[in-house]
């Protein structure tokens, strides 16, 4: 039988339902001559329930097939992702491990299920500094760093990671996906970079230098920072500073990884350097294993400074360089980070290849959006995006 449309089912209703209130209001008993046409309405009734229920049955069913797609391809994912030959693992923002393939369980001599549980009891570092680094990403950005992790008692391995931050698509919380690339196994001791501690660092020279004081720089010699935070800088043909990069603490530098004429390195503050022979390195498979992972960072900072000069836009560059500073050298503070060295707006427009002038004109705009702040200290503050949001 074909269904009624909405309108003529309305039409039909009123008029009987209106005859049927008056005439139970009129006898006891409802009048013979209206039971069929009450069955006629009761079966038009009965048949648009009947739709609704297979159309919603039908929906169900849709649903159920969505629902197990979705669980195929969320199966698929991590069949193929444990068979990638590079290990993987996922954390989401308190450094949860949601999930690992085996390659990485492989790579860091993971037995147990580590599903579930923190990733810093892994790591062999500061700490601190890994989840601060990871959580000040910002979403689809992605970046290259050195970690160390145990992969027992006695051996970290050194492990160059790609950090990229997503999104659960459940949730909207984001998600650290840390992709490896490549490893070096030592011994503990050799990764240690404390010049008082009892290792093989300790046969090296310390030199400590103040604030403002020029390193010098000796040819086929090393410089190992202990402690404190190191300018690298060159003179241009026009004879204008360019900013090269900021060391910290665990990075190697030296005339011998350069080929600039004009290298300068330039303590920003009290800092403590280990020297080292060039041919040290290559007689010392120990030596080597502490170093070149540590190159491998300076390497890594170097290109990302350069990758700035690449943008076309004197403010994006300004906004890429204060992103790889927080990165490098920022502190968590209450606000947001902090850079923990005051540099000056001559600094900033070297390496952003601008002048001075510019860069006072963007902070003072970045001011005023709230965006930054400067210190008691005159140390620039990023301010996180809550704080933004709280303040405005």
């Amino acid at each position: 039988m074909r269904l009624p449309s909405y309108q003529s089912f309305q039409h039909f209703s009123a008029p009987l339902r209106s005859n049927l209130y008056r005439h139970a209001s009129a006898s006891p008993s409802p009048s013979p001559d209206l039971l069929p046409t009450a069955l006629i309405e009761l079966g038009v009734l009965f048949e648009t329930l009947q739709f609704m229920m297979k159309e919603i049955s039908h929906q169900n069913e849709l649903l159920q097939n969505l629902q197990a797609g979705i669980e195929g391809e969320r199966y698929q994912f991590h069949f193929l992702a444990d068979l990638i030959s590079e290990g993987h693992l996922i954390v989401n923002e308190n450094l949860k491990i949601q999930s690992i393939n085996s390659a990485a369980k492989t790579l860091l001599n993971l037995s147990r299920n580590v599903i579930g549980q923190s990733l810093l009891p892994l790591v062999a570092e500061d700490q601190a500094s890994l989840q601060s680094k990871l959580t000040q990403l910002n979403p689809n950005e992605r970046v290259e760093m050195l970690v160390r992790f145990w992969r027992n008692p006695d051996t970290i391995l050194a492990v160059s990671v790609i950090a990229e931050c997503r999104q659960d698509w459940q949730t909207q919380t984001p998600l650290f996906y840390l992709f490896f690339k490549d490893s070096i196994e030592c011994d503990c001791p050799s990764l240690s970079v404390d010049a008082n501690s009892n290792n093989l660092l300790t046969h090296y020279p310390v030199q400590t230098y103040c604030k403002g004081d020029l390193i010098p720089l000796e040819h086929k010699k090393l410089w190992l920072v202990t402690q404190g935070i190191v300018k690298l800088t060159a003179l241009s043909e026009q004879g204008e500073e360019m900013l090269l990069g900021l060391l910290s603490r665990s990075t190697v530098f030296g005339p011998s990884l350069t080929t600039l004429p004009t290298y300068q390195a330039t303590a920003l503050e009290k800092t403590q350097l280990v020297s080292i022979a060039v041919s040290d390195v290559f007689q010392s498979l120990q030596l080597s294993q502490i170093i070149v992972p540590l190159l491998t960072c300076r390497l890594q900072q170097a290109e990302r400074f350069l990758s700035i000069y690449g943008q076309m836009r004197i403010e994006d560059r300004f906004t890429q360089l204060l992103r790889l500073l927080k990165q490098e050298i920022g502190e968590a503070v209450e606000d947001g980070v902090r850079l923990a060295v005051r540099l000056t707006h001559q600094d900033l427009a070297s390496a952003c290849g601008t002048t001075r002038v510019t860069i006072t004109r963007l902070l003072g705009k970045l001011q005023q959006a709230g965006k930054v702040k400067v210190d008691a200290q005159n140390h620039l503050i990023l301010i996180a995006d809550d704080n933004r949001k709280d303040n405005s």
